[in-house]
């Protein structure tokens, strides 16, 4: 199944540059700061079959994950996967809020050399491989 994803760049008062991604009449914010670091909401959905993004939700980035909410296995599968579907290395995403909730804040550092627009390309692939 292809979804439209529609992305408009608008800078705010703080110096961050926030995009809203549309599909589905819904949105999801993800922000670029200065430095280069991204930020991505992110609603994980623990002991899943397998490891997928299943959309854009209001809560942000929806990506069901194999490893269970246990420990932290589940975070690490998170930032495991994200990297891997980025094509970054795992040491550039960290969990920044929400590492004992579903609802997460996730930051792929500068050192990933990652811009927006990659990142938004490569978002699309995912959701259109699923």
């Amino acid at each position: 199944m292809h979804r439209n994803v529609f992305v408009v760049f608008m800078p705010n008062i703080k110096g961050l540059v926030v995009a809203q991604k549309f599909t589905s009449n819904k949105a999801i914010k993800f922000c670029e700061e200065n430095s280069g670091n991204l930020f991505i909401q992110l609603r994980a959905k623990p002991n899943a079959k397998n490891n997928q993004i299943t959309g854009l939700t209001e809560e942000g980035l929806s990506v069901s994950i194999s490893a269970q909410a246990q420990k932290g296995a589940a975070n690490t599968a998170i930032c495991n996967f994200i990297a891997s579907t980025l094509g970054v290395h795992k040491r550039h995403i960290t969990i920044e809020t929400g590492a004992k909730s579903r609802n997460k804040l996730l930051k792929i550092s500068a050192d990933a050399k990652l811009s927006a627009d990659d990142f938004e390309i490569k978002l699309r692939a995912a959701i259109n491989d699923n």
